[in-house]
């Protein structure tokens, strides 16, 4: 179903055998052609406790239990009993892919993932989701994607994020077979993914009573750190993924629901929980993620915002190395000052603000973004030229974006409010003119740019200049397979038709005002 497509990487077996490979999907040619059994691009699988092969310990698993080991080698040889008369008794392993477990246990044993995965569906969609949807989910997809890297190993302890990744590329495969961009026959039952979400969101709230019931019946110090660390990026890599679920369709607005209850776990797990280090990368991506999104939505929304809801990197978080990191952090920084403005005018007054100093704080975010990580210099899709095209977006983009938000004319002297008109005049043109050379129907980084491209359609006056936004913003819906930018289109077209007429005159012909009116209607949107 995938045969048209190519990984980026060659396969470990010619790897080994010192080949060139053709890297051709679900596995290589070369492998294929020799009758060897291709290891695949992605994450490299290992289960503990194999079996001996040969020497004195044949035929026994490695290492030898001790009697004192042996009790829970008694309750996973019983619910792997309990998992295969299931299976059995239902002819179809896929009715229950997950096994009901004791509470007392933590994480859910490795062989029993095994015979889970042992459906062709689920491997299929485990495939689909780490060569295809954690390409998109990230910035510039790399060797060290930790939406592949970081999130499966994870998956593969937890049932509930287990689910919402399968849900989540049973969804994606069904979008993009409905998208011409996308050479792809493969379609799953329309009741796939609505069984593993629910499944997801079932497992999901169990875990969370649970946990939430041993971190009230016992001291925090009773608890093992690193079980607890474990638990809750578990618990919130599944509220992502959840989340991102609900952007692949555009008639859902849940994605609010799993934003506000990732936040929600955040806050508490920074209550009780240990403190995160440089080294703790699963946290640390996790929190840098639920920053992006909360960020992201936060620039297109505006209901029932407090400042308490103002959710901030933390110092190891803030360092680490999300490609496009340092905008968002101006971003939220921004959306901070202008919600507290809405209540409290005074603050922008006495903010200090001024274009030029907007400028060069943006000028840093550019300087310190295209100081590109290794990581993402070895990736095979990393194109620099590219990558400078679109930090200029978000520069550009960003301004234009900070300039709208804390700059108003009536608290600006003359000669400011001259600065601000012609600082927006120039970002305009130069976004627009890297929009124009931005590849949207290539997916190196055809993800990154629809926050940019909506910016550009909030200044977008000329009918040219629309066509393009429209035709860009749905060139990178195709590609990705991400449709919720419809619902951002919608309302493009509804601000520009706003703007023309006559009643569209006045302040709130700018957009966020507009904005602001459409989602107290409860039409809200995601740009991401």
């Amino acid at each position: 179903m995938l045969q048209m497509l190519t990984q980026g990487v060659d396969c470990r077996v010619c790897n080994r055998r010192r080949i060139k490979c053709d890297r051709r999907l679900p596995t290589c040619g070369k492998c294929e052609k020799r009758g060897l059994t291709c290891s695949g691009y992605g994450v490299l699988l290992k289960w503990d406790q194999g079996v001996a092969s040969r020497g004195k310990l044949k035929g026994q698993p490695l290492p030898i239990k001790t009697a004192d080991q042996s009790a829970p080698a008694a309750n996973l040889n019983e619910a792997s009993k309990s998992l295969m008369t299931r299976m059995s008794r239902s002819g179809d392993p896929r009715q229950e892919i997950i096994p009901s477990f004791s509470s007392q246990m933590t994480t859910i044993p490795k062989p029993l993932l095994f015979f889970e995965l042992k459906s062709a569906d689920e491997r299929y969609l485990i495939h689909h989701y780490d060569h295809i949807v954690a390409s998109n989910m990230a910035w510039a997809d790399c060797h060290e994607n930790p939406w592949r890297h970081i999130m499966i190993p994870l998956a593969l302890e937890s049932p509930h994020l287990l689910n919402a990744i399968l849900a989540f590329a049973a969804k994606h495969i069904n979008a993009i077979s409905m998208s011409a961009s996308q050479d792809s026959t493969a379609v799953m039952p329309i009741s796939y993914p609505e069984r593993f979400q629910q499944k997801a969101v079932t497992l999901l709230a169990r875990e969370i009573q649970e946990f939430a019931t041993e971190r009230d019946c016992q001291p925090p110090s009773n608890i093992p750190k690193a079980i607890s660390r474990n638990r809750s990026n578990a618990i919130l890599a599944t509220m992502l993924v959840l989340c991102n679920v609900e952007t692949v369709w555009p008639d859902s607005s849940y994605w609010q629901v799993h934003l506000n209850a990732a936040r929600t776990i955040m806050a508490s797990s920074e209550d009780r929980t240990l403190s995160k280090t440089a080294d703790d990368s699963t946290s640390v991506f996790l929190e840098q993620e639920l920053f992006i999104a909360n960020t992201f939505a936060s620039t297109t929304n505006f209901l029932d915002f407090t400042v308490d809801e103002d959710f901030k990197l933390n110092t190891t978080s803030s360092k680490s190395g999300s490609i496009f990191i340092e905008f968002l952090k101006l971003l939220q920084m921004v959306i901070s000052l202008q919600r507290q403005a809405i209540t409290r005018p005074e603050i922008l007054a006495n903010s200090g603000i001024s274009p030029s100093g907007l400028r060069k704080l943006f000028e840093h975010a550019r300087s310190q973004t295209l100081t590109v990580d290794e990581t993402y210099q070895t990736s095979p899709s990393y194109d620099y030229l590219h990558l400078t095209r679109t930090v200029n977006c978000f520069y550009h983009a960003g301004l234009i974006y900070s300039y709208r938000a804390l700059l108003r004319d009536e608290l600006l002297d003359l000669d400011l409010v001259i600065e601000k008109q012609t600082q927006i005049t120039t970002s305009k043109f130069e976004l627009f003119r890297a929009l124009g050379f931005a590849e949207t129907n290539k997916p190196t980084f055809a993800q990154d740019l629809v926050w940019p491209l909506f910016i550009a359609g909030t200044e977008a006056t000329r009918e040219d200049e629309q066509e393009m936004v429209i035709a860009k913003l749905q060139h990178s819906m195709s590609e990705t397979g991400f449709s919720n930018c419809q619902h951002a289109l919608e309302f493009l077209n509804a601000f520009w038709q706003y703007r023309n007429c006559d009643a569209g005159q006045g302040i709130k012909s700018d957009w966020i005002g507009f904005a602001r009116d459409w989602t107290g209607q409860g039409k809200t949107f995601l740009v991401f």
